[in-house]
């Protein structure tokens, strides 16, 4: 026998083999569904593992097997599995989370009614509150809205301005 006919011989008795395994199993599986009271649900693992297993098969092999689910669907679920490996949803978005609109508004509330507090005094009340955050980010949210620092909130009428709206009343004394 020659090496090119033993290697011939071979690969017959591995396909012959193989179709007898495949035969085998084919009918264990319809032995098994006749014994299933209902429809079996995979879940989206087991959905992923078959269909990477059927997108292995040969289709005409894949034809051919008896499945418990159609060819079809597997490599449909193969598409799915490939669609959601390569896209990006939206909502898994990095970075930092919004601020809260209602801290937000008592910020700003805050701001006003308390001239004299600076970031750090209005994150302190913040945090009496029970908002936790820190300076940068009521500094952020005053400007945001258009609201000076303490520094500029809590200057009043200075001299000049209150002589000039009582010159009238003080040049008539």
């Amino acid at each position: 026998m020659t090496r090119r006919r033993f290697l011939v011989q071979m690969k017959r008795i591995f396909n012959d083999s193989r179709e007898a395994v495949i035969a085998y199993l084919t009918e264990e599986i319809r032995f098994l569904q006749a014994h299933i009271a209902k429809r079996p649900k995979p879940t989206e693992g087991q959905k992923a593992a078959l269909a990477r297993a059927a997108k292995a098969v040969d289709p005409e092999h894949l034809e051919r097997t008896f499945n418990l689910f159609q060819p079809s669907t597997l490599l449909r679920w193969y598409r799915e599995l490939i669609t959601r490996k390569w896209t990006y949803p939206v909502h898994n978005r990095r970075g930092r989370p919004r601020i809260d609109p209602e801290m937000e508004k008592l910020a700003i509330q805050l701001a006003l009614d308390n001239g004299y507090d600076g970031y750090s005094g209005l994150v302190g009340r913040l945090k009496t509150l029970g908002y936790e955050t820190n300076e940068q980010t009521i500094k952020n949210i005053l400007k945001r809205n258009g609201i000076p620092p303490s520094r500029f909130r809590n200057q009043g009428m200075n001299w000049k301005d209150f002589l000039d709206a009582h010159r009238q009343l003080l040049s008539n004394a």
